[in-house]
């Protein structure tokens, strides 16, 4: 089983207001991990990366417990618990300017 989600590479979005620009996507923990490795170049060392399970974890105890950012690779989600069953998410990222 993989740790590695396989993302089609998504481009920045210029926003108006506090951000110069925005990234955003989806995928799918498998069961059983406790972490993932999504990648994506446009990550920095202060992006502000928000990550929302969209679906049952299938146990109560587990959610997103850290982001951690690799700058210009990608970005590693870690679960506080193993997943009772595959869940999906988004994630947002934005960079600060």
């Amino acid at each position: 089983m993989s740790n590695v989600l396989d993302l089609t590479p998504f481009l920045p979005v210029k926003v108006e207001g506090k951000t110069a620009f925005a990234t955003a996507g989806n995928g799918v923990i498998q069961a059983g991990l406790s972490h993932i490795t999504v990648p994506e170049t446009h990550v920095t060392s202060e992006s502000h990366i928000t990550v929302t399970l969209t679906g049952s974890p299938g146990n109560k105890a587990a959610a997103v417990h850290r982001i951690e950012r690799i700058a210009g690779v990608d970005f590693v989600i870690h679960i506080s618990k193993k997943l009772a069953r595959r869940a999906p998410f988004s994630y947002l990222i934005v960079e600060p300017i």
